[in-house]
């Protein structure tokens, strides 16, 4: 059986004849029953962590633990997690400006503003070598629908790669 994560509900705790805690979980998930029926008597190592809000920082992990995965499937635009990122903000039509900045303060403006695409250098008439770059507002600052295709273009894109997400879809609703 694969490594996975799921989401349930705790229902109740038992001390049973030998002693020994039984803690129940209900799991309504289709794709979770499925995992839960391959199980069988051993022992597994099991993480149990709350589920939080699903918006804000939270929300961000998992946007990030995605682009991570993405990344890492040999069919992805980008092996890179801010290029990525930055493709999926292009599909997502986010917002953004258009720069033109020297080439050699490149390297500070990616600092600065993060979601950067470079698209083309020129050469001025001075000598000065300059690029154009497409400036992305990231996710902090996008409202909640702005954020919602941020991520259903994410989850889409993953689909598409055949990256599993039924995880990532129930924590990011």
């Amino acid at each position: 059986m694969a490594k996975t994560k799921i989401v349930a509900n705790y229902l109740r705790k038992a001390i049973n004849e030998d002693g020994n805690l039984e803690v129940t979980f209900e799991v309504s998930n289709y794709h979770y029953k499925r995992y839960c029926q391959e199980l069988q008597k051993k022992a597994y190592s099991l993480e149990i962590a709350e589920v939080k809000s699903k918006r804000s920082i939270n929300q961000n992990n998992y946007l990030w633990a995605l682009i991570h995965e993405i990344t890492k499937h040999p069919n992805a635009s980008s092996d890179d997690e801010w290029d990525m990122y930055c493709i999926l903000l292009s599909q997502a039509n986010a917002k953004y400006e258009y720069m033109v900045c020297l080439v050699d303060a490149l390297d500070t403006l990616k600092q600065e503003v993060r979601a950067l695409q470079v698209l083309g250098y020129e050469k001025r008439e001075n000598g000065t070598k300059w690029a154009r770059c497409k400036v992305f507002i990231g996710s902090s600052k996008m409202n909640k629908e702005e954020m919602c295709k941020l991520i259903n273009t994410t989850l889409e894109y993953a689909e598409q790669l055949g990256i599993d997400t039924v995880y990532y879809r129930d924590m990011l609703k």
